[in-house]
Formats: structure tokens, sequence, C-alpha cells
């Protein structure tokens, strides 16, 4: 287990609820096996908004997989986050199309291959939530990315219609009044930088363990080569 993969970890607490559970009760399983890439794995952002900011669930983000953003592809794919600002990615089919569309430092993406539910625009949250929103694809964490600009619109509705007593209210996954939901504001504008500071991180690392790997690759060729031209090799 110490020198497990976070990759490892996932097929691990796929395998039963026990497995799961373990897993859970022993959150330091994650960080060792973090470590024990080259190069390691940035720790995940200290987050106290609402959300799942799990370790397993930070593992999942990153080496999980997901959807191919691409409007004519949605095929699931297991190669890293395209954009880990945006919680973007793509398949190996489209994985040139961001690059002429996406600017990594206002972290936009302008492309009708890509969803409109990737760049929160002025339809966001009200007030100080709109602005704190805008160009960050979605609040709750890693394995909850799929909520769109609308849901947050709607989540500022239902506290509305909760603080005035109405009858009739949005339907939404965290029920909160119009207070509870702008202190949640609050802690989602607190937690926003460091969120992207750690996005930012994640995606230097990913760069650098790409690097390693080829490296590793070269490593191993190399050894096959001269294994294979060797006069003591049997085969």
């Amino acid at each position: 287990m110490l020198k497990a993969s976070p990759v490892e970890l996932l097929a691990f607490q796929l395998l039963s609820r026990r497995f799961t559970r373990i897993l859970a009760e022993n959150p330091h399983c994650w960080a060792e096996a973090r470590q024990n890439l080259n190069p390691p794995v940035p720790p995940p952002p200290k987050v106290d908004a609402a959300g799942i900011w799990t370790e397993s669930a930070y593992a999942q983000f990153i080496f999980g997989g997901g959807s191919c953003i691409a409007k004519s592809c949605k095929k699931w794919t297991v190669r890293f986050p395209y954009s880990y600002g945006l919680r973007i990615r793509v398949c190996s089919r489209f994985a040139s199309t961001p690059r002429r569309h996406y600017d990594a430092e206002a972290r936009k993406i302008n492309n009708s291959y890509l969803t409109s539910c990737a760049i929160p625009g002025k339809r966001g949250l009200r007030q100080m939530g709109q602005t704190q929103r805008r160009h960050f694809r979605d609040w709750l964490a890693y394995d909850e990315r799929d909520r769109t600009v609308a849901a947050a619109d709607q989540e500022w509705f239902s506290a509305r219609a909760i603080t005035e007593k109405r009858k009739a209210r949005p339907p939404v996954a965290v029920v909160r009044t119009v207070d509870e939901l702008k202190a949640e504001y609050k802690l989602r504008a607190e937690a926003l930088p460091r969120i992207m500071e750690n996005a930012k991180a994640l995606q230097v690392w990913a760069h650098q363990f790409a690097e390693a790997r080829k490296a590793m690759d070269s490593i191993n060729v190399a050894l096959w080569v001269a294994m294979s031209s060797s006069p003591l090799n049997p085969f």
C-alpha cells in the first residue's frame, strides 16, 4: 500500500465498500500515494466551502478520467485534464483544438467544439458570487463538476424563495436561505485563490510528469535494446 500510486488506490476502492471505507478512514494513504509519483503530486487546496474536497475526490479529479469537452465527441477519456483551472478534458482526437483557442492566462476558451458550460459567463451568481465565479467552472469539487451557471442562478432563486417563504421554489441540491447562501459565497471567495493556485501547480506538475515518463520510457527502450543485442540473450 505504501508504494501504491493514486491510480492503484482508485482501482482498489472500487473493489468493495469495505475497501472504500478503509481508504476513507485512512486518508494518509492518498497523501503517501501522491508522494510515490515522480514528481510528487501537489497537495489539494484547503477549502472550507461546501463540496467534496477529500483526498480520494482529488485523486479522482486528476487520474479518474472524464468526458471529452468537445461537443462532437463527449467520449470518455483517461487523459489528464487539459486545464485544471477550467476542469476540462479533451481526448486525443481533439487534443489540438483548445490550443488554438485557449488563453492559459485568462483561462478563457472561444471555440465551437467546446461546451458553453466550460466558461461561466455574465449569467453567473448574483452579487459577489458573480465576479468570483467567472472563468471558473464549478465551486463543487472534483467529482461534482457538472453544475452549470444556470444552476448557480437557480441556487440564488431558491434561497430567495425560502427566505420569503414562497411555496414554489426551484429544486437545489442544498437548501439555503439568502443569509446562508451569502455566507457560502464568502467561503467560496476565500477558497478561490487557493483553488486556482493549486490548479496552476497541477498544470506545472502535469508537464513535469509527462517529461519524467518520457525520460523513463527512453531508459527502458535503451535497456531493452542493450539486452536484445547482448550475446548472452537466450532469445
